[in-house]
């Protein structure tokens, strides 16, 4: 696998920008490694295998639990408006959040196994009702197994439950929940939510 990694490089690139490349490579490596380290010594609970990559960002470290095998990408914040709360984020075995994905954990949130969030997504758990300088009112939020949630989703607060096997499409605000093995999608300032 390595040498073909390798091979694959030799023809993409010319031969004199190669020893720079695999620079670039390990320093991507290793750079998530000390990431990683990082954010278990500040108190993120992970599984094994579980890879937090450069460029992460929490104000709540003790809140985020990571199965085994998950990769929290490049760019991604997790914060809460409420750090005394006891709500937490749980994110399940074989859980993928790709880059620059903004969760907002103020009222808990619970991802299930297998699981993809897709890269610029926003997840709100949280509610100021009308007036944005009043306490946030906690919503608690549970996205299934096998949810795939595309690019450039907006999960609002409203949303309590993203269903098994689920997919919410690129560039939907989604404002109710998703049954099971259903897709939801934005057409036309309307969200449409259909049986597969």
């Amino acid at each position: 696998m390595k040498n073909n990694k390798i091979s694959n490089l030799k023809r993409s690139y010319n031969f004199s920008v190669l020893p720079f490349e695999l620079l670039k490579i390990s320093y991507r490596k290793i750079s998530n490694k000390i990431s990683t380290l990082y954010w278990k010594c500040a108190g993120v609970r992970m599984g094994e295998g579980s890879v937090i990559e450069r460029n992460f960002n929490t104000n709540c470290p003790r809140k985020i639990v990571l199965g085994s095998n998950c990769l929290i990408s490049k760019g991604v914040t997790i914060t809460t408006e409420d750090p005394f709360n006891e709500n937490i984020i749980m994110i399940e075995d074989k859980v993928q959040i790709n880059n620059n994905v903004k969760i907002d954990v103020t009222g808990g949130l619970k991802i299930g196994r297998d699981s993809l969030i897709s890269s610029n997504t926003f997840i709100f758990t949280h509610s100021h009702g009308l007036d944005p300088r009043t306490l946030p009112k906690p919503i608690h939020l549970n996205i299934g197994e096998s949810v795939w949630i595309g690019e450039r989703v907006i999960i609002l607060q409203s949303v309590n439950n993203i269903g098994y096997k689920s997919i919410v499409g690129a560039g939907t605000t989604l404002s109710k929940d998703v049954l099971q093995r259903n897709i939801a999608v934005s057409s036309a300032n309307r969200t449409l939510i259909r049986n597969d």
